[in-house]
């Protein structure tokens, strides 16, 4: 049942899409809804419900899509008065229903102690659209293998996560060209994988890091020789990889603090992906080194940044203070 309302919460379009086909499916947009795209950072809240509150001559259903619509976070640019939060607890209670209204709230953290966002989850409004974990990535990749009779195994499966770093609509994307690949007769191996699916810089930026925490420094170096026969510039390379270590010490450190890896995702605003890679290589380094490490990343962060010494020396500098750690 088409709920009159719903806020959905997280950014993965994949998810956002497979939504929007349950709620307003193709084939029923042109008949029974008359669809209206609205934007609070450029309307107001009043305007949203007096669209919504008002009634279609087109079609049976009116279907509002409000975007920027971060109306449950304390953490907001949204300026809304009393008024405002008096009237939209007023329609969330007793909603218009002849229309569809969907908040797209984003990643920003939904606050469980307003009053509006314990009427919309008792109401049943809101709506994970988070990035999957690693698991749930692959088993989205599965359920679209088997709906489109398209065979692929699970090394190519996971060969192709570790190419778009375990983004969920990129992966489903990059299904749909090898699809098209296979449907012309070819056979799809490792080899064309590579050829078909780019390889980013985050994935290899993510295989650097890995390499630099598994101590692995030959390999760490011929992936950032790679990337600079690519043409990328070393203070870009560097400022992914300050990332990189900047979300492990994070992590761990809220882990100690007794978060969950799911809670560390959404409050550092990342991909779980991050988070659980984190893990995995922290447990190469203790927690004090990391944060000797770390600091030794900013420092040649700001080198970089004004200029001080060459940009390719500071890589294999890096590469012995790791060591050093290590020892």
């Amino acid at each position: 049942m088409v709920q009159p309302i719903y806020i959905l919460e997280g950014d993965e379009a994949f998810l956002i899409e497979q939504f929007y086909q349950q709620i307003a499916p193709d084939s029923a947009l042109d008949s029974e809804y008359e669809v209206i795209s609205m934007d609070l950072e450029d309307d107001t809240i009043e305007s949203v419900l007096n669209e919504a509150d008002s009634y279609s001559f087109f079609a049976s259903k009116r279907l509002i899509t409000v975007h920027h619509g971060v109306i449950l976070s304390s953490q907001t640019n949204l300026k809304m008065s009393d008024t405002d939060k008096e009237r939209l607890n007023t329609y969330f209670n007793n909603p218009n229903p002849s229309s569809v209204v969907i908040f797209h709230h984003g990643t920003s953290k939904i606050d469980g102690r307003k009053k509006l966002t314990k009427v919309a989850k008792k109401q049943g409004y809101v709506v994970d659209v988070t990035s999957p974990d690693e698991s749930k990535v692959k088993q989205y990749l599965q359920q679209y293998l088997d709906h489109h009779n398209f065979q692929l195994s699970a090394h190519l499966v996971d060969s192709l996560l570790v190419r778009v770093s375990y983004s969920l609509t990129q992966a489903i994307e990059e299904l749909k060209k090898l699809q098209l690949y296979a449907l012309s007769g070819n056979e799809i191996d490792e080899a064309t994988l590579t050829q078909l699916v780019p390889r980013t810089m985050e994935s290899d930026i993510f295989k650097l890091t890995n390499a630099l925490s598994a101590k692995k420094y030959s390999e760490a170096i011929q992936i950032y020789e790679d990337l600079i026969l690519l043409k990328h510039e070393p203070i870009a390379i560097f400022g992914l990889i300050i990332s990189q270590f900047r979300v492990m010490l994070q992590s761990c450190i809220l882990q100690r603090q007794g978060y969950q890896p799911s809670d560390i995702a959404k409050l550092l605003n990342i991909h779980p992906y991050r988070v659980q890679i984190a893990f995995q290589n922290a447990r190469h380094i203790s927690l004090s080194s990391l944060k000797t490490f770390y600091d030794y990343l900013a420092e040649i962060d700001f080198k970089l940044k004004t200029g001080v010494g060459m940009p390719d020396n500071h890589f294999y500098l890096l590469i012995t203070q790791l060591h050093q750690l290590y020892q």
